[in-house]
This record gives structure tokens, C-alpha cells and sequence, in this order.
């Protein structure tokens, strides 16, 4: 990051809201596994995370866009790294609300899809190589 501004904050505010609010829902999943409310539970927790997977493509979008005067990242927004990181977020918001449509289904599946989600995104993005 070169810089922040005003709207960054905000952002950035609005998905640390999310990430805070996260323990409730997870707790609240961890409480009603094999009980009547499990689907429910799984409804709540997929859709924090929709809202945060949002909220976090937002602030990237923001952050990384080529129309952004002056610059907010060091690197120009059409390199491989900036290129990489526009796809791999770009799956967050499908893939969450696939999580929350299986939770109207099967409360354990869409737990699972979040599951597989987090462990997609502690992988670093890999950046293509450019053609000359």
C-alpha cells in the first residue's frame, strides 16, 4: 500500500464489523449441529461471510483500481500479482452464496463449502506468467 484515504477506512471498518461478528454465528452452528435449527445456523454463517466476501471485494476493487488518483498500491493494477489476487476474490461472493443456498438444504454441506473456503483463500494467489 502507497497510501489510504477516507473511503478506504470505511471499508476497511466495514469488514473488520464482519470479521468481529463472525464468532457469533460460528458458535451459533457449533451449538445446533444434529438439532432441528442446524439449517438455520448454516443460513446465518454463510451469510456473514457473503456480506464479508462483499465487503472484502469492495475494498480490493477500491483499492486496485486504475482510475484511483493518486494510487493507492504499489504495483500498477494490471500486474500478475494485482491480476491474481481480481481472481481469486472474484470466487468468494459465488462460492458463499453457494454455501448459503446449501444451508436451505443440507446445514453440514454448507458448513463444509465455507470450510473448503477458507482453506482456498489461506493460499497465496498464484500470479500467471506474462506473455511477451
Amino acid at each position: 500500500m502507497r497510501g489510504i484515504d477516507h473511503s478506504l477506512l470505511v471499508l476497511n471498518g466495514l469488514l473488520l464489523l464482519g470479521v468481529t461478528v463472525t464468532p457469533f454465528p460460528t458458535a451459533l452452528v457449533a451449538d445446533e449441529v444434529g438439532r432441528p435449527g442446524a439449517k438455520l445456523a448454516a443460513a446465518v454463517y454463510s451469510g456473514i461471510f457473503v456480506g464479508i466476501a462483499l465487503v472484502f471485494n469492495l475494498l480490493w476493487r477500491y483499492v486496485s483500481s486504475p482510475r484511483r488518483q493518486p494510487m493507492l498500491l504499489r504495483l500498477p493494477p494490471d500486474s500478475p500479482e494485482v491480476q491474481a489476487i481480481h481472481d481469486q476474490y472474484r470466487a468468494g461472493p459465488i462460492f458463499y452464496a453457494v454455501a448459503f443456498g446449501l444451508s436451505l438444504w443440507n446445514a453440514m454441506a454448507s458448513v463444509a463449502v465455507c470450510a473448503g473456503l477458507a482453506l482456498f483463500f489461506a493460499l497465496p494467489p498464484r500470479a500467471k506468467p506474462q506473455t511477451r
